[in-house]
């Protein structure tokens, strides 16, 4: 078996039919598998041009700042028969306060391809792997990387178990492998601040009502509600409201009737696993609903029966089908509802990106966008790429103006539905434990990362992934 390396671009399209054959004959159902997400990835955020990575994404992910300088095509061949690829990019880092540091991982980065694997031939998978990772580890070691990450593998992934056992056994005593999982860091964040703000607003409902004074609790729950989340960029902004919460709770600790709302609070405040919820899809529409709690059905139930009422309707565009005006639509409908706040578009380059990205899915059949339109016009859409048995949820939009049709929600209901007449097995709802997600899932998922580094180099990981993701020992 022979493990080869491509990093010129032009050669590595050129072997994007390949790996999409691959991709089918596995049975892979992540979008990374089909190897166009990596590609336009690398087209539109890589640093050739002198540009730092963060600067085109409009986002940071590793350190405090970061470059994007190669792709590389791993390519694992019998016979000249491909058994195993995987897109990987190398990037230089600078940590804060620390050295720059050059990291090996996979192409893509956690909030455009949240989700990330190796596409292997399965009826060879252990053997395949080994040859593929040794190649892998090679580079790494040849080539000077401080760090090789294999990250955000879902922990239902096949291969996770074998990669597992496979560095367990490993015969390399220059490196050491660590296995995290991906966690969301904790405490008054711009991600944890609406949550954050709900709850301490319900602490100091519940002290009201119990009759305990908690004193600043008030003025405080009101300027968390106001404050912006991108305020929390600063650190003093946020080491600021960090230490007068603490403050706070440190007052309530000592009444036991704040016990259950004080525990929802600090649970926002720690490292605590991402979750990946996922419905594990029946037959028809009444199961699907039999399976929600009374008040989930109720609300949809009714809502969706208002909606209707009132002239809402819903459309489904997949495919070639896919048009320039529903590619815009789409991309309108989420900034509209994010605007700075989004992460998955900041700016020209990511919006180029995710154009890209919908024609080249949608011209395998891979990507759908479902609309629903009030009032004549297109006012929520939701995406998903669909590799059959999978829906995947990629992200969402709405016109705040329609917010109380709740047609934003509406949508996920009528997308679940579609899947169900379409046959689908499984419905990621995409990473995140919101309230909404929740109430469909049916199960969720955890991703792990496998991190190799060499043994006389203990790395700073808080200072490496010092944003929303933060690496949990196992």
């Amino acid at each position: 078996m022979n493990v080869k390396v491509l990093v010129e671009i032009e050669s590595i399209r050129e072997q994007v039919p390949r790996c999409i054959e691959l991709a089918r004959r596995a049975g892979a159902v992540l979008p990374c598998s089909f190897l166009y997400p990596a590609i336009h990835w690398w087209n539109h955020f890589n640093s050739r041009d002198g540009s730092a990575f963060w600067k085109k994404r409009g986002k940071n992910f590793l350190g405090r700042q970061s470059t994007l300088e190669q792709l590389f095509l791993f390519m694992a061949e019998e016979d000249g028969v491909l058994c195993a690829v995987a897109p990987f990019v190398s990037y230089r880092v600078r940590p804060a306060g620390g050295q720059e540091l050059r990291i090996l991982g996979y192409a893509g980065d956690p909030v455009l391809m949240p989700c990330q694997d190796i596409t292997v031939d399965p009826s060879r998978r252990r053997p395949v792997l080994r040859v593929f990772i040794e190649r892998l580890v090679k580079l790494y070691q040849d080539e000077g990387f401080d760090l090789l990450i294999l990250d955000n593998q879902l922990d239902t992934s096949q291969n996770v178990p074998v990669i597992r056992d496979f560095f367990a056994n490993f015969q390399n005593k220059q490196v050491v492998v660590r296995e995290t999982v991906t966690s969301m860091r904790g405490g008054v964040r711009p991600w944890t601040i609406r949550q954050l703000s709900r709850r301490v607003r319900k602490l100091a409902d519940v002290a009201a009502n119990e009759g305990v004074a908690i004193g600043g609790i008030e003025d405080f729950s009101a300027r968390l509600s106001a404050c912006a989340p991108l305020k929390l960029l600063f650190p003093v902004t946020r080491k600021g409201l960090e230490k007068e919460l603490q403050q706070i709770l440190a007052r309530c600790r000592t009444y036991e009737a704040l016990a259950g709302s004080l525990a929802a609070v600090e649970n926002l405040l720690h490292d605590r696993p991402i979750c990946y919820p996922y419905i594990s899809l029946p037959r028809d529409h009444e199961a699907f609903l039999a399976a929600l709690s009374r008040s989930t059905r109720y609300y949809y139930r009714r809502y969706m029966k208002s909606f209707r009422e009132a002239g809402g309707t819903f459309e489904t565009v997949s495919g070639r089908d896919i048009s320039k005006e529903d590619i815009q639509d789409y991309l309108h409908l989420h900034q509209v509802r994010w605007g700075r706040e989004s992460m998955f578009v900041c700016g020209d380059d990511s919006y180029a990106f995710h154009v890209d990205l919908v024609k080249a899915m949608a011209g395998e059949g891979l990507f759908s966008l479902f609309f629903a339109r009030f009032a004549g016009k297109r006012v929520a859409v939701l995406s998903s790429f669909d590799i059959h048995p999978r829906r995947e949820c990629y992200f969402t939009g709405m016109d705040p103006e329609y917010r109380e049709t709740r047609a934003g929600r509406l949508l996920w209901l009528y997308s679940i539905y579609d899947a169900i007449d379409n046959g689908y097995e499984t419905y990621d709802l995409g990473p995140g434990d919101f309230g909404y997600k929740m109430s469909f899932a049916t199960g969720e998922a955890q991703s792990h990362n496998f991190l190799v580094t060499r043994n006389d180099s203990l790395l700073d990981l808080d200072a490496i992934f010092a944003g929303y993701e933060c690496m949990v020992p196992v």
